[in-house]
């Protein structure tokens, strides 16, 4: 029991310190990239998920359970052997999936993930997942002969080497789209797997000739791994397909609920990328006692030990319960604040009590799931986990579409507790074990309250007032110091360093036009139209408004709207007047062109836009596959700008060659 708690505690030291380094980098991430490209990324990691399950997860549980067996008879020659056949199968399975996920990138980022933004980091993901499951195939082999150093060791460096590696690669290269940032992401993810995959394999060498293993004692089939591993990776499997399913369902309900695309991605970024790792910190200690839990009860089992199995799973559920309910009490009071305050996000903390008791029920889970693994019902479990994950995904389908991300919070603690249950009758009825309502949920539960009520009262509404002050005082003090950044170059060093650039400010200036005018607009968007081969089916103009008025760019919706006001008491400006850039007034008008068209044609229009030589921009870009036509359709916000005050003549272009049509603006087209 010593030697279990000694490396349980390993392992749990490790696993907090990486959980609070992966924290902290998410935290670091978030901002760097924004909530709606780390939506995209949590929109990609399930496509890792379902690899990893399809080659790597069955495999490693049979390397622990077999290597844990053959390791307490002794016979370290078989653990060996096993160890290279399950290298074998796996590399057997990855190869040619892989081959297979880098041809289909593209079909994958679109038809499945539903955005090809995800393109790149689906691609990146193979070299990841091919590194990763050596790691953890050497790393579960470890933990079966009872050495938790080595791979403890290695994990606590690898958390390092990745948050280096991933916010290195985004600051030095600086992407200049959505799907660059998360390929460099996952290359990050690739530089930091090779370091561990490397280490490890390095570390068994040097402990087994330390340690000769001597001969096999009994032969390792391929057969016989995958009697373990097949049950595994198939729960695995499914419920990597039920949680992608789900992954991608929800910014799609959300959609179908009534928000824009942007807003469900960013979103499901604040609830999978900031919300549920706040409030998984604390749960560092269940994954540490599941990798020591599996061995020692395969090794109990193998002895006949039933008995033991039992006391000691008495323990583990009156420990996972003891330190899970006050943590998870203790983060629905504090977390909104928390979360708020470390990822510069209102949303985060949002449904913290619903998500908090889901995670308090998905650690017994997990505990139960590694128990039923250990007892060898790995068929229960996996009978067990599905069943709990198409609850999520039910209500996903059913409730995010009328009640938002409250919906998915309900079905988060409802198929949590539908996992637990299901886990918990059958691991009572293996293992001939009696609930001890007590110890398990009694007093668990009365810290949880009496944590809830010692921080809310006696911590949290004492400061709460001084906090709020705080905040405010800081968010005015902020302004104020950016504002007096901005001015702290003197105006002569700003003259003198202008000037250098007149040529080039004056040249840029009067590249715009002096006036918006639809006219024009829908000329240009007719020429996208010829020069890509879209179909353009309907065209909604947005409201003019200001971006640049008398020597000032206008950021917020709100600065637009009072200098509108303001622009309504003032003369205006002559179209054909020049006047300095302290006097010219530039004007932004939104466009919202919806559009079909293959996925290349798509792109041609999106690069037309990027490469015209009239100033415009692409706002939001809001397209889904059509089946029953094989096209991308949807809409494109195209910006247009004018500067008032240049001096540059309006021209009206020619429209004569206009076509006009019923099913799409402009008609067919063909040269006579």
């Amino acid at each position: 029991m010593s030697t279990i708690l000694a490396g349980t505690l390993l392992l749990t030291a490790t696993g907090l310190f990486s959980q609070v380094v992966g924290f902290l980098y998410r935290m670091a991430l978030s901002r760097l990239i924004g909530a709606e490209t780390m939506g995209l990324y949590q929109l990609v990691m399930p496509v890792y998920s379902m690899f990893m399950s399809l080659t790597a997860v069955g495999l490693t549980v049979a390397v622990s359970t077999l290597s844990a067996r053959h390791h307490a008879l002794g016979d370290n020659g078989t653990v060996r052997l096993v160890l290279r056949r399950a290298l074998g199968c796996f590399f057997l399975l990855a190869l040619p999936l892989g081959a297979a996920v880098v041809l289909l990138s593209d079909p994958i980022s679109v038809y499945l993930l539903g955005d090809a933004r995800t393109r790149l980091g689906v691609a990146l993901l193979v070299p990841c997942v091919l590194l990763t499951g050596v790691e953890n195939l050497h790393k579960h082999c470890f933990y079966g002969i009872g050495r938790v150093r080595p791979p403890a060791a290695v994990e606590t460096v690898e958390q390092l080497i990745r948050a280096g590696a991933v916010l290195g690669l985004l600051i030095a290269l600086f992407p200049r789209s959505a799907e660059e940032t998360v390929g460099l992401i996952v290359l990050g993810m690739v530089v930091c797997e090779i370091f561990s995959a490397c280490a490890l394999t390095l570390l068994f060498r040097r402990h087994w000739r330390r340690f000769p293993p001597g001969e096999p004692g009994v032969g390792i089939s391929a057969r016989r791994l995958m009697a373990i591993a097949a049950p595994v990776g198939a729960t695995s499997l499914l419920g990597t397909l039920l949680g992608s399913a789900n992954a991608v369902l929800i910014p799609a309900k959300l959609v179908e609920g009534g928000m824009t695309l942007s807003g469900a991605m960013a979103e499901f970024g604040v609830l999978s990328g900031m919300t549920l790792p706040l409030l998984a910190l604390p749960t560092g200690f269940i994954g540490a006692l599941c990798l020591v839990m599996v061995p020692d009860l395969s090794r109990r089992t193998a002895q006949g030990d039933r008995r033991a199995a039992a006391g000691f799973l008495d323990r583990v559920m009156s420990a996972t319960s003891l330190l899970m309910a006050p943590a998870m009490a203790l983060l629905t009071v504090i977390g909104p604040t928390v979360g708020r305050a470390m990822f510069k996000d209102q949303r985060v903390g949002e449904l913290m009590l619903p998500l908090a008791v889901g995670t308090l029920l998905g650690c017994w889970q997990s505990v139960l799931s590694g128990a039923l693994n250990g007892l060898g019902l790995q068929g229960k479990a996996a009978r067990n986990a599905i069943l709990s994950d198409a609850v999520q995904l039910a209500f996903t389908f059913f409730a995010v579409s009328r009640f938002g991300l409250a919906g998915f919070a309900a079905g988060y603690a409802a198929s949590a507790l539908a996992g637990a249950g299901l886990n918990l009758a059958s691991v009572l009825r293996a293992a001939q074990l009696r609930v001890n309502w007590l110890r398990w949920f009694i007093r668990p539960l009365l810290a949880a309250v009496l944590m809830i009520v010692l921080t809310y009262f006696l911590v949290f509404q004492r400061n709460m007032n001084q906090a709020d002050e705080f905040e405010t005082k800081m968010r005015a003090e902020n302004k104020r110091i950016e504002y007096l950044t901005s001015l702290e170059k003197k105006v002569s060093d700003l003259e003198i360093y202008t000037s250098l650039f007149t040529g080039e400010i004056d040249g840029f200036i009067k590249s715009f036009p002096v006036k918006l005018t639809q006219q024009k607009s829908l000329y240009l968007i007719y020429r996208m139209m010829l020069d890509s081969g879209i179909d353009i089916e309907s065209i909604t103009a947005g409201n003019e408004a200001p971006f640049y008025h008398k020597g000032r760019v206008l950021y917020s919706e709100a600065d637009q709207k009072q200098i509108q006001q303001e622009a309504e008491k003032e003369e205006p400006l002559s179209e054909i007047g020049v006047v300095s850039m302290e006097q010219m007034i530039g004007s932004k008008s939104n466009y919202t062109v919806h559009v079909s068209g293959a996925t290349k044609d798509i792109y041609k229009a999106l690069d037309w836009i990027r490469d015209s030589e009239e100033k415009l921009s692409i706002g939001s870009v809001n397209l889904q596959f059509d089946s029953s036509t094989g096209k991308l359709k949807g809409s494109i916000g195209i910006n247009f700008y004018s500067m008032l005050g240049n001096g540059v003549p309006y021209s009206d272009p020619d429209i004569g060659e206009f076509t006009f049509g019923l099913d799409t603006v402009f008609g067919e087209f063909h040269n006579e």
